[in-house]
């Protein structure tokens, strides 16, 4: 399977996007795009694929993805005594300042 390219927009002169998810299912499909990703899962457990790397993940998962690699994640069913209402992610995806190249996003 051929993970899709998922395009980031960014607004003009801007180099960073900050999400915050919280949704019934997280989804999560198989992707890459040329930024970087910090994702901080919480409340959900499964499986996560990053290039060619599969491990395991609990609630609390902080993961640094670099620009180019294919990610996915399999979310486990939710447990009764954690509803599913309170599965949610932060998602920090950020990319090279054009002009300087700069590692770190400009806020």
């Amino acid at each position: 399977m051929k993970p899709a390219y998922e395009h980031v927009e960014f607004g003009e002169d801007c180099s960073v996007r900050v999400y915050h998810q919280r949704l019934p299912r997280i989804p999560f499909e198989w992707h890459h795009h040329p930024e970087y990703e910090l994702t901080l899962t919480m409340n959900s457990h499964g499986k996560r694929y990053i290039g060619d790397s599969v491990d395991d993940y609990q609630a609390e998962d902080l993961v640094l993805v670099p620009p180019g690699f294919a990610a996915y994640v399999v979310v486990e069913p939710v447990d009764r005594a954690v509803a599913a209402a309170s599965r949610h992610r932060h998602l920090v995806r950020w990319r090279l300042g054009a002009a300087h190249g700069r590692l770190l996003p400009r806020i």
